[in-house]
């Protein structure tokens, strides 16, 4: 894996990423390394892949060729190490419905072993506090977008 000019690992490192769904190839030799802190945009027209390589960069997809290391953990060997540190909203907010906003968040903190007591704080920041107690099927889709977004921080 390729280190930074400093000589420090990068946060993301990918080398040679591949990933194909049947005949149709997703990803090709995609190679790139981000030191921490940096910003990047992942652009693209529909199909060109960029939800694969966000699920391959979040543990969520293994790719079919090449190596990725994410925060110092092999993807996908080690996700798990990896898994409690990145964020991931796609299309889907990936929140129970019949649950509250709260149970949810509490229940995804636990499971990636992140710290319960920030909830609140989150809830005040994207404006849901008032809310934090309904059902998520009761919220609209911003809202549900705000709650989601808790869940990736």
């Amino acid at each position: 894996m390729a280190t930074t000019a400093q000589g420090v690992d990068p946060a993301v490192a990918l080398e040679g990423i591949g990933r194909a769904y049947g005949e149709r190839v997703a990803l090709r030799e995609v190679t790139f390394a981000l030191p921490a802190g940096a910003t990047v945009a992942v652009l693209g027209p529909n199909g060109a892949g960029k939800t694969t390589l966000l699920r391959i960069l979040a543990g969520l997809l293994r790719p079919h060729a090449g190596t990725a290391r994410v925060l110092g953990a092999e993807l996908p060997r080690e996700a798990y190490r990896a898994r409690g540190r990145i964020g991931l909203l796609g299309h889907e907010p990936m929140l129970y419905r019949d649950l509250t906003v709260r149970e949810n968040l509490r229940f995804h903190a636990r499971l990636h072993g992140v710290e319960v007591a920030r909830i609140e704080e989150l809830v005040t920041q994207v404006g849901l506090a008032a809310r934090a107690d309904d059902p998520v099927r009761t919220l609209s889709r911003g809202m549900t977008q705000r709650a989601a977004i808790c869940r990736t921080v």
